[in-house]
């Protein structure tokens, strides 16, 4: 299952990157776009990314975590079994800009566990917010992609 949900997060990482081409989900007066993504769009994208998780893999325990870092400001990303899956970790980590995404065991991630206060959520958007348009307009491409 991690080889496939490792799968799921890149393809979906790769498939918002493609999105951001399509003005129709990046615009100025949306609360939640994609106008500069990956700067500012961890919780948009990891929510997306959670929705299938949950929907379309049907997995239960998948956790939105956000958290803070007194340099760095607010991140979030996906928890599942203890598995982290950030698709948007290259905002933060010049490391990353050739391989944006980490799917590490959270024990091992000295980068997520340095943001305080961390919360965590279940992985819920409504069918009128914007996450939910982006997740609809790319959920054949990704499905299509993972068989």
């Amino acid at each position: 299952m991690n080889d496939v949900l490792s799968k799921l997060a890149t393809t979906v990482r790769f498939e918002l990157e493609d999105v951001t081409k399509d003005n129709k989900f990046c615009l100025s007066t949306e609360p939640f776009d994609l106008k500069s993504f990956p700067y500012g769009c961890c919780k948009l994208s990891s929510l997306i990314l959670g929705l299938f998780m949950k929907n379309d893999f049907e997995l239960i325990g998948v956790e939105y975590v956000w958290g803070i870092h007194k340099e760095k400001g607010s991140h979030g990303w996906i928890e599942y079994k203890s598995i982290i899956y950030d698709i948007t970790i290259d905002q933060f980590e010049t490391r990353f800009r050739n391989h944006p995404i980490l799917i590490i065991n959270k024990a091992l991630s000295d980068f997520h566990d340095s943001f305080q206060s961390q919360k965590r959520f279940d992985v819920i958007l409504s069918k009128s917010h914007n996450g939910w348009n982006i997740y609809k307009a790319i959920k054949e491409k990704v499905l299509s992609k993972l068989k």
